[in-house]
């Protein structure tokens, strides 16, 4: 509903109570968006949590921070992870992914390097 013409002008602002448009609410609805495709606290990340594959069967989104200081880029197609890029933006002892019911545990992970997911959460390679 958010992102239909009669809520979203064509640059991306909101126009729910407007125009003119609400900044908290162009704020909002991009980390609810962000949410949707990745949640991170506690030193976990989680990829596509609550992805609308519905309306979202496939995409992919590059550059998202998780907690912890990491960038993290997701690919998904038919509403299922494709692959998954994790950079660390420092170094870290340990991070724990998780997809569905799949987990990895990745440590010592060195700042700058790509750590490359497949669909299984196995790491193809860095």
């Amino acid at each position: 509903m958010l992102l239909t013409p009669s809520h979203t002008a064509p640059n991306l602002f909101d126009l729910i109570d407007g125009p003119p448009f609400q900044i908290d609410a162009n704020f909002g609805a991009t980390a609810a968006i962000c949410e949707i495709l990745l949640q991170s606290q506690n030193n976990k990340i989680e990829l596509l949590p609550a992805l609308p594959a519905d309306y979202w069967p496939q995409g992919f989104v590059c550059g998202l921070r998780a907690r912890g200081n990491y960038q993290v880029n997701i690919w998904w197609t038919d509403g299922v992870l494709d692959r998954a890029e994790i950079i660390p933006l420092s170094d870290a002892k340990i991070c724990r992914i998780t997809y569905q019911d799949k987990t990895l545990i990745l440590e010592n992970l060195l700042c700058g390097h790509t750590y490359y997911l497949n669909s299984l959460l196995q790491l193809t390679h860095y």
